[in-house]
């Protein structure tokens, strides 16, 4: 009777679309071929990349005011700015920082906002405010913030060649590099620029009666080529330009500044003209653990244009510098000190792997319970409908990185389930109904298609919820429901499509019986016993009122999990990766040299680290990875070391335990702040916790940060607890005796722009040499005699055309005892016309929504749960008097998330509806759907007795994980 009904199952089932393929043998072998090449063909075009890119809704607008105090940065620039950006449409928040000589302003959207048309917005309001700028301030830079937007692979170049080799072979190397297809730009750490330098003697400046700008006016009005037009001769019209460009330090110094008594006065009569590479800001080093030498390095950092594959660009750009090396001079030397596109063939690896696993389970599994035939059909789906799946994510732009070969190993246990049903149920009719292959195929599908595609549908949905969260976390994530939903469709079609001709194909070439499956018999022993005991149970009323007890008991102890701390949240794990990070910050207003010699305690400690291979060290905050934000123009007191470790199969020790290490050993420093950092194993995001201290008062928001910051740091399971405000030396402030400038015929303009130019240098000139437009700085000559009359200093600065001594002002004196010339020909002494006081100041000034602001931050240590600090922090926070003009925000990873998952709780109600209405509509009963529905809360608690056991967090992949 049941063969009847499959049989007629069969023949309904031939006058159905889904049998089309199973009809026409010859038409489905072409179609898998198709897949096969266009999958292939796929995923050929489709980029490698490390991360997704996440479009987030930031901009940043950076405003150069060289030489100004972080003060007058702020007044000048940042508050304007911030008028004119507060009216943005969709905006979000405003935060700035003003530093010296440069204005930091971050603008963030609302999530929903189109960030192309915002960015446009912005840069149309930006252009708008340029007019209220001080003239001194240079062009604002408005920039798109990317997620992807770091250096994929670092070159650094070793040798002891001198300075000037460094740059002449970097700059080759930079030009090849930046030639290669798919690189968006290179970044150069560790090399000065060049200038040509003009150091005027301020006694011979006096002598002849002149001030600084006196000079740079010569030299602007002289240094200019200018188009004439047109000339008409014999007909024809030539073109005529005036070309009075200075081409080298030998024409400057014979440029004529101003005539006395009948005798032109020369630059080189009062000043020294020097080709040279500017004073050293940043200072690159390579420790190498093999050989425990360190060597002065050029590091190059190569970043990736939107949309190139990473990996067969890095690819040609390593194959370029092999080629490269070969032609470096004799003890020079290139090394790739950091490699994403190797941690993308790790991620590869693994997902090979994985899948051939999988294909080896399952068809290790089938052959034993079904036979080797049924095996060898299931096992053939997974390259199919991956394949397939390739061809969706091609179709709608997707790239291949972390998060898709995350959902591609996710999804293999789940999209394989519907061919092996449909491949099972094709076994049973012909071994156990004895139907030919055909019949057995169109009865399968006849049977399974409708919960197959009720089963889908609802992970389908399951998902959709990860795919509308919000936020920066939402334009993150949201690649995992695109292709988990993309493989379960590929799934269904391969499974209701395509694998039953390939069944019909394998199974009808069987000749002779095939031997019965090595475990059937004892798969048919294990349903006799499950049968017999679910009967027991079903048909007790006191065995199913035990059995739902102890469940119920049993999902409240799971709850409890969490509230003992068994089980734990971290929403993005560390990753064990080859690298991590370094960053010191000594006192703001420290010297370069002071500042390498806090760095070499540092790295003395480092080089005690297991497993390193070796580390690269910038001074002066020009690394790639400055982990204390945006700083200065002049960040001497700053250093970064990127710290490389064997590949984690080599090793035994994590890189995230080793870097927990790292930092107990490096508390012992207490010259400057030093931060060990991870790359993040999630979206960007800011410390685990960062909290805002809001108030117009400076000195009240800074008396509270400290004490928020001492009671942060008692806490237990916090550690890298620091602030960002930095305090400075100090700042003189000159102030003009408006009446003494008044009788000699001055104006503070004239005053300002004359002591600007004596301290900071005027280099709004430039000179063309090689192809190249370079600085022309004009300066008083403050260098220090002792340093110019070293010997190695003179040859050093001769030979190697460096700047070894540096030309500033010993202290404020040597600025006041110089003479000003005023209108009526008379010199007088800047003491006539300034009162000088030195007050306290902080080298950078923060606003959070045009209020200031200081930021306390802290990370989470491995362990320990961030709510439970949170709610102790607070319970803190209410035992301390908070001034009334204060106000304290959250935020950090705790910020960064609540939005998204706010916005998640929302969607996963419309989700767990349109799995009702799914259920619903498939079993035309609701008693039936609570019934089914009732499993996922044993589900989740089977989850947590298994992190439990294996003493794991429950992180976002594993969340991930449960909703599959």
């Amino acid at each position: 009777m049941e063969r009847q009904a499959l049989l007629q199952r069969a023949e309904n089932m031939r006058r159905s679309s889904l049998s089309f393929f199973v009809r026409n043998g010859h038409l489905s072998i072409i179609t898998l071929l198709a897949c096969v090449v266009g999958g292939g063909y796929a995923v050929s075009l489709m980029p490698v990349e490390s991360s997704p890119e996440v479009k987030i809704p930031i901009g940043i607008v950076s405003v150069p005011y060289p030489g100004a105090s972080p003060g007058d940065v702020e007044k000048l620039v940042t508050d304007e700015m911030e008028d004119v950006l507060k009216n943005l449409d969709n905006l979000k928040t405003l935060t700035s920082s003003s530093t010296e000589g440069m204005s930091s302003i971050t603008v963030e959207f609302e999530a929903s906002a189109d960030i192309e048309e915002s960015i446009r917005e912005l840069r149309d309001e930006v252009d708008t405010a340029r007019t209220k700028l001080p003239e001194q301030a240079e062009d604002p830079i408005v920039t798109e913030v990317r997620a992807d937007d770091r250096a994929i692979i670092t070159f650094t170049m070793i040798g002891t060649q001198p300075l000037d080799e460094f740059k002449t072979q970097a700059d080759k190397l930079e030009d090849i590099i930046e030639g290669i297809k798919g690189v968006n730009n290179v970044t150069v750490s560790g090399l000065p620029q060049r200038e040509m330098q003009v150091l005027i003697s301020l006694q011979k400046l006096q002598g002849f009666g002149l001030s600084i700008a006196d000079v740079t006016r010569a030299i602007s009005n002289n240094h200019i080529d200018f188009p004439v037009g047109s000339i008409l001769t014999d007909d024809f019209y030539y073109q005529a330009s005036l070309k009075a460009e200075l081409r080298s330090a030998e024409e400057l110094e014979s440029l004529a500044i101003v005539s006395r008594n009948g005798q032109p006065v020369y630059l080189k009569d009062i000043a020294e003209v020097r080709y040279a590479f500017a004073e050293q800001a940043t200072h690159t080093t390579l420790y190498t653990a093999e050989t425990g030498e360190y060597q002065n390095a050029v590091s190059l950092g190569v970043f990736k244009k939107t949309g190139e594959n990473l990996v067969r660009m890095t690819d040609n750009a390593k194959r370029a510098v092999e080629e490269f090396a070969k032609q470096l001079p004799p003890g020079m030397q290139l090394l790739v000190t950091d490699d994403e596109s190797d941690r993308i063939a790790q991620d590869i690896s693994v997902l090979l792997r994985s899948a051939w696993q999988t294909i080896l389970i399952i068809a290790i599994t089938l052959y034993l319970a079904l036979g080797v035939r049924e095996a060898i059909a299931a096992a053939s789906a997974i390259p199919i409908l991956y394949l397939i799946t390739a061809m969706g994510l091609a179709f709608i732009g997707e790239t291949f990185n972390f998060l898709t070969f995350f959902a591609l190993i996710l999804s293999l246990g789940v999209v394989i389930d519907t061919s092996i049903v449909i491949i099972e149920g094709i076994h049973e009719n012909m071994n156990k109904h004895n139907m030919n292959p055909e019949e057995s195929a169109l009865a399968s599908v006849s049977s399974f298609k409708a919960p197959l595609v009720s089963g889908t549908m609802t992970t389908i949905a399951a998902f959709l919820p990860l795919g509308l969260m919000t936020g920066i976390m939402g334009e993150y994530v949201k690649h995992i429901p695109i292709t988990v939903n993309i493989t379960l469709i590929a799934s269904l079609f391969t499974a209701l499509m395509v694998m039953p001709p390939v069944a019909v194909w394998i199974l009808r070439r069987a000749k002779t019986e095939e031997k019965e499956p090595l475990l059937a018999r004892q798969f048919d022993r294990l349903a006799e016993w499950y049968g017999r005991n679910i009967n027991r149970i079903l048909h007790s009323k006191k065995e199913r009122r035990r059995w739902l007890w102890s469940m119920v008991v049993a999902f409240l102890l799971s709850g409890a999990l969490f509230a003992t701390g068994i089980v734990q949240f971290n929403l993005f794990a560390s990753q064990d990766i080859n690298l991590f990070f370094v960053n010191i910050a000594a006192p703001e207003g420290t010297s370069l040299d002071r500042t390498k010699e806090i760095t070499k305690d540092v790295e003395t400690i480092i080089e005690k680290t297991p497993e390193l291979v070796r580390f690269v060290t910038v001074v002066g905050g020009g690394g790639f990875n400055d982990g204390f934000g945006g700083g200065s123009v002049g960040a001497s007191h700053k250093a970064s070391i990127t710290v490389t470790l064997t590949d984690p199969a080599d090793r035994k020790i994590k890189s995230y335990d080793i870097a927990k290490d790292l930092r107990k050993d490096l508390r012992s420093m207490t010259q400057a702040e030093v931060l060990v950092e991870e790359l993040s194993g999630g979206p960007p995001s800011g410390a685990d916790i960062e909290m805002r201290i809001i108030g117009d008062d400076v000195r009240s928001v800074q008396e509270f940060a400290a004490v928020a910051q001492a009671e942060l740091k008692k806490i237990e399971g916090i550690s890298d607890v620091t602030d960002d405000l930095e305090l400075s030396p100090g700042e003189y402030h000159l102030t003009p005796k408006r009446d003494r400038l008044q009788f000699f015929g001055m104006t503070a303009r004239d005053l300002g722009s004359i002591m600007r130019s004596s301290v900071f240098g005027d280099n709004t000139s430039e000179i063309r040499r090689s192809g190249e437009e370079e600085d022309i700085v004009i300066r008083i000559d403050y260098r220090d005699r002792l340093c110019l009359q070293d010997p190695l200093t003179q040859l050093l600065e001769t030979r190697d055309e460096v700047t070894i001594c540096r030309s500033n002002p010993e202290d404020i004196s040597a600025l006041l005892s110089m003479q000003i010339p005023t209108p009526s020909g008379q010199q007088v002494l800047l003491s006539e016309f300034i009162d000088v006081e030195l007050v306290s100041a902080v080298t950078t000034i923060r606003h959070y929504d045009s209020n200031r602001v200081v930021n306390v931050r802290g990370n989470v240590d491995e362990g320990f749960v961030l709510s439970d600090i949170l709610q102790q922090f607070n319970k803190k926070l209410d035992e301390i008097d908070v001034p009334d003009a204060i106000q304290v925000q959250f935020g950090g990873e705790n910020e960064d998330t609540a939005e998204s998952m706010a916005s998640l709780a929302r969607a996963s109600i419309v989700a767990m509806l349109l799995i009702f209405v799914i259920l619903v509509y498939q079993f035309k009963s609701f008693r039936q759907v609570f019934i089914v529905l009732t499993t996922m809360p044993l589900a989740v608690m089977g989850v947590l007795y298994g992190l439990a056991i294996l003493r794991l967090p429950l992180s976002f992949p594993g969340m991930i994980g449960m909703v599959a």
